[in-house]
């Protein structure tokens, strides 16, 4: 680092997490049968900071358990978060459904059912390590926490509440529970609290016009709902898929206040509440507009006279093409260093890419880095410092010296460690050209500084982290 100035303390108000840091107001597990509501839903959850999921497990209902792990793999496969637990619970067959099988969620390549852990086993392991109470959405059949409270009744305590979409619980005539030979006492005899979201009545919630809405949101989550609803699979499922069913349990999560407790722990929408208001919540849902985790200042600004004119004219490609919250790290960590480095933009690169693959927050990871003390391969560790709030004071980040430091590091949530490696020819060639401007002019001239900064500008608009990392599972 040349010199640490007013930005360092901007960096540690708006990125960095201290002892008391941000947390979500959820924390959750789900349960799918992979309905074509589930979809949705579980796009809304995932759309949130406010909400952190902790593993999403697969039962028989509308899919076999397998059919469904392998739409939900995919799912996550596309939105990048391949590090979230995912269990089958193989206890229960699954409906016949062959039709829904066709719709598929995402990239199914490299997603294997027969080697995935079972359910119970994931969602043990999570309640084992979590401190934060955990809230039981059951998207499909509820047996599962039954089981789950059968096999290991220590973790009771940890189980805050179980969130179904079901219209009713006594007689028990929802699709979902006519799959299921669970009955509500079986969950009420155990003391946990139930919550039951009606839908929103007959409403037709996903018109034309809302789509277009949400395809004006310009985020994952809701490109990946209008992507559904924009396919040519003319199903008989179109109607339905245009009530809110299981996202009304999302709805619930923000907004309980419009929900009217009624018998057989039935939530039902307040009279008054419209299909509009409907709508415009679960657009800022999938906006990602339900919390504010910044202490300071919501966002940088996005104004192009804002910023040094060689910068100006590639705003917009680099927040468009790699996110708000990629081009805020980026502006911080360089400031920070009171330079533009390539290596800078790569740790933010890789660091916003663990996190996504873990779907997490800042402050949240060990990290392990092989990028040395040594300028300029080790500006990555102020990358990662900044794009994951993990510092060595926090005792989150730790830099391993040796002779042969690489562009490695070691992500680690929970007992789960991931390798983020860069491609080695992309590493050559940010060497290579960092060695040559150094040959032609040497690092103490402004020239020097001057084409280094070109030269990460280019990188950072041209370079996706989707492409010039290597992600590796470590045992």
């Amino acid at each position: 680092m040349r010199k640490l100035i007013l930005p360092v303390l901007l960096i540690i108000s708006i990125n960095l997490s201290s002892a008391y840091s941000w947390q979500p107001s959820h924390y959750v597990i789900i349960d799918t049968d992979g309905g074509i509501d589930d979809l949705r839903t579980i796009s809304m959850l995932l759309a949130s900071p406010d909400i952190r999921v902790l593993a999403i497990t697969t039962s028989g209902g509308f899919l076999s358990p397998e059919q469904c792990y392998t739409q939900v793999m995919s799912l996550l496969n596309s939105y990048h978060h391949s590090g979230i637990p995912v269990g089958i619970n193989r206890g229960i067959d699954g409906n016949d459904t062959d039709l829904t099988g066709t719709i598929k969620w995402g990239i199914e390549e490299g997603v294997d059912p027969v080697t995935a852990d079972e359910a119970l086993d994931v969602i043990k392991n999570v309640l084992t390590f979590e401190k934060t109470m955990v809230s039981f959405i059951s998207l499909g059949n509820p047996d599962l926490i039954h089981e789950i409270l059968n096999e290991a009744p220590v973790l009771r305590s940890k189980i805050l509440r179980l969130i179904q979409s079901n219209d009713q619980m006594e007689p028990v005539e929802a699709f979902n529970n006519d799959l299921s030979g669970l009955q509500t006492s079986d969950v009420l005899s155990d003391k946990i609290p139930l919550i039951n979201i009606n839908s929103f009545e007959e409403e037709i919630i996903y018109t034309d016009d809302f789509i277009n809405k949400l395809e004006n949101i310009h985020t994952r989550y809701a490109d990946k709902i209008v992507e559904r609803f924009n396919s040519n699979d003319e199903t008989f499922f179109r109607d339905f898929e245009r009530r809110a069913i299981s996202e009304m349990i999302v709805v619930y999560l923000f907004h309980p206040g419009i929900f009217n407790h009624e018998e057989n722990d039935v939530y039902k929408i307040s009279e008054g509440v419209d299909e509009n208001e409907i709508r415009s919540l679960i657009q800022n849902i999938l906006s990602g507009h339900t919390a504010d985790m910044n202490q300071w200042i919501k966002r940088l600004p996005a104004d192009s006279s804002f910023y040094p004119e060689d910068l100006q004219t590639h705003i917009i490609e680099i927040i468009e093409m790699h996110g708000q919250e990629e081009w805020s790290s980026g502006i911080l960590v360089n400031e920070l260093n009171d330079h533009l480095g390539i290596f800078d933009i790569i740790g933010v690169k890789m660091g916003i890419l663990a996190r996504e693959y873990f779907h997490i927050g800042v402050d949240e990871m060990n990290i392990l880095s092989y990028a040395g003390s040594f300028p300029p391969l080790s500006c990555i560790n102020d990358g990662l410092l900044v794009a994951t709030g993990a510092t060595p004071g926090y005792g989150l980040l730790t830099v391993i010296n040796d002779m042969n430091n690489t562009p490695e590091v070691e992500f680690t949530y929970r007992r789960n460690s991931v390798k983020i490696s860069l491609l080695p020819e992309v590493y050559i060639e940010i060497s290579s050209e960092l060695r040559e401007i150094n040959y032609a002019h040497g690092q103490d001239s402004d020239i020097y500084w001057d084409l280094v900064r070109q030269k990460a500008i280019l990188h950072w608009k041209n370079l996706s982290r989707y492409e010039i990392f290597k992600i590796e599972e470590v045992n």
